[in-house]
């Protein structure tokens, strides 16, 4: 959209005339380069995220789940656009630049950066053992599936939360999804995309994290994974409804199956080695 490319770019010379603040501009990347390590290189060294989510694009979507915790602002073009976005996303006070002027949203953004008072949607810590489901109604092809992981989990004591994406409309919601440490995620080119590749984005921002067991004699720390599956009815709808950007995470962390079978020899190691987590937590294991 040209407003869009007028404003990132009106705003990059603002921000560096008045505030002399460095824009590490998302969509110019040096011919030659990988572009999505280049995009999450330039958000790991932000200290603040700007994201235009008018007409939203899974791209973005998985780009700001991507970014965590990171302080961000949200843009649309019109206040009028927040009415189109998934419920979730509007959580945040958004600003619209054709709205507001980008000479507005200049000043706030260098007025969070100089005050260190920066927008911050806290996401909780990767909790071990947590599982996620994005599955909405409608979604009939993804039952057996469903029905599998939730069996297989059960056995290592993981219960799976089945969430709608369409009824998630909570901080507190998307805090849970966010930090899960299994995240499944069914797409079917319909607007609940949207929140699977935030989610997915989250597991691919923190692939792993430490978890410590007080209770355990001297403390038991341990680095455990976090995995991504995207439930797709055939591959060809993973081709034509998955961002491109999903399509390049390592397949360690983030990969598509509907069979069970392959999806759990993925998840096994996983399971395996929370639970003997759990179990030095119990001091069950020396």
């Amino acid at each position: 959209m040209p407003e869009s490319s007028q404003f990132k770019d009106d705003l990059e010379r603002l921000l560096l005339i008045d505030w002399e603040i460095e824009t590490l501009h998302g969509g110019k990347i040096s011919l030659g380069f990988d572009w999505a390590h280049d995009i999450r290189t330039k958000i790991k060294k932000s200290k603040l995220v700007v994201a235009d989510v008018t007409d939203t694009s899974r791209e973005v979507m998985f780009e700001i789940g991507f970014a965590g915790n990171k302080p961000a602002l949200y843009v649309t073009a019109r206040h009028a656009d927040r009415a189109t976005l998934p419920p979730w996303l509007t959580i945040r006070q958004s600003a619209a630049y054709l709205d507001d002027g980008t000479d507005s949203i200049s000043r706030t953004i260098g007025g969070f950066i100089r005050s260190k008072n920066l927008p911050v949607l806290h996401r909780r810590s990767v909790g071990p053992g947590s599982a996620t489901l994005l599955m909405r109604e409608g979604h009939e092809w993804a039952v057996h599936t469903a029905q599998f992981l939730e069996a297989r989990l059960g056995e290592f004591g993981v219960a799976l939360k089945r969430v709608d994406p369409e009824e998630v409309s909570s901080g507190v919601a998307l805090s849970q999804i966010a930090s899960s440490q299994l995240i499944f995620a069914c797409i079917d080119g319909s607007r609940s995309d949207y929140l699977a590749h935030f989610a997915l984005g989250a597991v691919a921002g923190r692939p792993s994290f430490k978890s410590f067991k007080s209770q355990s004699p001297g403390g038991s720390q341990q680095t455990l994974r976090r995995i991504g599956v995207v439930l797709s009815q055939t591959q060809d709808d993973f081709e034509a409804f998955a961002a491109d950007a999903l399509k390049r995470i390592d397949k360690d962390v983030i990969f598509r199956s509907l069979e069970p079978s392959a999806i759990d020899a993925r998840i096994l190691p996983v399971l395996k080695k929370h639970r003997q987590w759990r179990a030095r937590g119990r001091g069950d294991l020396s």
